[in-house]
């Protein structure tokens, strides 16, 4: 005997139309592969794509940026992950940014708000920022306290200037952000 499918006689037919599929379609969740594709389109690398569908937030991350497209996406992925139940979380990564904020500061920041009364914006004077000119000193005064290391980066090890970039953080107490740092270092080195 010959099993083949056949209509279910007690069952009427259901006919859809185009419209009602591509309205239906619309509301659909993206795949799990537009979402990586998406968020290697913003810029991320593959690793922190990986990382971010390990913690179930990576469609979370695409509509972020996609609301906001001019946010670091590293930044974004940085602080995605942690709990931002008292909202903010697009004024906190402007905060960060606009002010330069070092992960530490960031770190401080995030836990001001946690008792989500006010806004980053509000809550950032709190916060003890270096600016240019303040990161420069510390950045000179470890160079005039690290002639050895200088001469051995001025010789071309590269290497070397990690240990500086070391000193400038911790002579900072972890406030320094860390590209400013190695912009300053880099520019005052080269001198």
């Amino acid at each position: 005997m010959d099993y083949r499918y056949f209509p279910e006689p007690d069952l009427t037919p259901i006919y859809v139309s185009k419209e009602k599929v591509e309205e239906f379609s619309a509301t659909l969740p993206l795949s799990l592969s537009s979402l990586r594709l998406k968020a290697e389109e913003f810029g991320l690398p593959y690793a922190r794509v990986s990382e971010l569908q390990d913690s179930n937030k990576l469609a979370e991350f695409v509509q972020v940026m996609t609301d906001n497209p001019t946010v670091d996406p590293i930044l974004v992925t940085n602080w995605i992950t942690k709990d931002f139940s008292f909202g903010h979380f697009i004024d906190f990564i402007e905060v960060v940014t606009a002010n330069k904020l070092s992960s530490s500061s960031a770190s401080k920041l995030f836990d001001l708000m946690k008792d989500g009364k006010k806004t980053p914006a509000e809550l950032v004077s709190q916060i003890e920022i270096l600016d240019d000119s303040a990161l420069e000193k510390i950045v000179q005064t470890v160079i005039g306290n690290n002639s050895e290391v200088v001469a051995k980066i001025k010789a071309g090890d590269s290497r070397a200037v990690g240990f500086l970039m070391g000193q400038v953080i911790k002579e900072s107490n972890g406030m320094a952000e860390p590209a400013l740092a190695k912009e300053i270092l880099d520019r005052l080195l080269t001198e």
